[in-house]
């Protein structure tokens, strides 16, 4: 989401650069260094995924015991799985 808006800012700030010569460093800081923020945005947004351990961490996160729906706070009524009985949310597995 930032990169998408670092981009926005990017293409504007080269598109106004063209418009105004306000003063030399701020139209070449508009023609290149917000395009090069915006690569560096996106490089960091691209790599920086989210690790094995964070996969195994919430393997080991229990499912909620509760009678009362977490939503509404209604009654759960128990079956194969669960539902509420005022909302109709249901718990379903994830594979």
């Amino acid at each position: 989401m930032i990169a998408l808006l670092v981009g926005f800012f990017a293409i504007a700030g080269v598109i106004a650069s063209f418009e105004k010569q306000d003063s030399d460093i701020i139209v070449w800081l508009m023609r290149l260094g917000f395009p090069a923020l915006f690569i560096a945005a996106l490089w960091f947004a691209l790599s920086n995924k989210p690790g094995r351990a964070i996969r195994e961490r919430l393997k080991e996160v229990s499912p909620d015991q509760d009678t009362a729906c977490a939503l509404c706070s209604g009654a759960l009524i128990l079956d194969h799985g669960w539902r509420c009985s005022e909302c109709g949310a249901e718990r379903v597995e994830v594979n």
